[in-house]
């Protein structure tokens, strides 16, 4: 079911599943939540662009009611032929979800956004890919139901892409392609 489970996440009794190239590649999260000891698909949280090739579902972190998306293939957001990625919040209401946010590009960013994401409590981190051998991440920050871009994370020499990236309170780790490790404090 074009890579159904590329990507996953946990939070409580529910299940995360990316299939980044589901109907011709413009991907799908599904949402599982245990009842009993049955799985029950509660969701699928589609993009809302819907265009083709975007990988939506590449990358899933969870927190509590929210799930971050990252669609690193996506150029629905521009007019360039490039992919230039994106991330999605989606907030659960009930067994509802919804979309909350697309994440704002931080200013004059040209880098793939998306290809890795975490999420904790109001903190929300993306990774980009692929730039002369450098790459970074980028910072932020909810408040209420409305995000906003708090920081760069680089530019990192020598990690020519982030494979993953993680978050905490105030840090943030950001995985290189070549054992880099990038641990990073607010």
């Amino acid at each position: 079911s074009r890579y159904f489970g590329t990507s996953v996440a946990v939070r409580g009794d529910r299940v995360f599943v990316g299939a980044p190239y589901k109907s011709f590649g413009a991907g799908a999260v599904y949402v599982f939540r245990q009842q009993g000891t049955a799985w029950m698909l509660e969701a699928r949280l589609l993009p809302p662009e819907n265009c083709y090739d975007d990988s939506f579902g590449y990358a899933i972190s969870v927190h509590g009611d929210r799930a971050l998306v990252g669609v690193p293939d996506t150029n629905c957001q521009s007019n360039v032929a490039s992919p230039l990625g994106a991330a999605y919040v989606f907030r659960r209401e009930g067994t509802n979800w919804f979309q909350e946010a697309l994440l704002p590009r931080p200013p004059g960013f040209s880098l793939v956004l998306g290809a890795a994401v975490s999420l904790s409590d109001s903190v929300a981190v993306v990774g980009h890919l692929f730039n002369d051998h450098q790459s970074s991440a980028s910072v932020y920050r909810r408040s209420g139901t409305l995000w906003s871009y708090e920081a760069l994370l680089g530019p990192l020499v020598d990690s020519t892409a982030f494979l993953s990236v993680a978050t905490d309170g105030d840090a943030a780790i950001v995985g290189g392609y070549i054992s880099v490790t990038h641990v990073f404090i607010r």
